[in-house]
């Protein structure tokens, strides 16, 4: 689950859409709930959904397939609210 979209993850650097749908899913969710909630194996504190958005939507492209960004986060904004 460590793949990116940009191909720079591993273990097979896959790119883009040969990254399976389910592992792009995930990867967005994981990390925001890392840096939303505080997790024994993140170490860190949690952050705010603002934050935790803002981190995803920045790194959409790179790290993350966008259009799993943009569905993650108008769910987020529009059922959390």
């Amino acid at each position: 689950h460590h793949e990116r979209w940009d191909g720079k993850g591993f273990p097979d650097r896959l790119k883009g859409e040969k990254i399976p749908l389910e592992s792009r899913i995930i990867s967005v969710v994981e990390v925001y709930d890392a840096i939303r909630f505080a997790r024994h194996d993140t170490q860190g504190n949690a952050q705010t959904e603002t934050l935790a958005i803002s981190f995803l939507r920045e790194n959409a492209g790179s790290m993350f397939d966008p259009d799993m960004v943009r569905l993650f986060t108008s769910y987020l904004q529009s059922e959390v609210k």
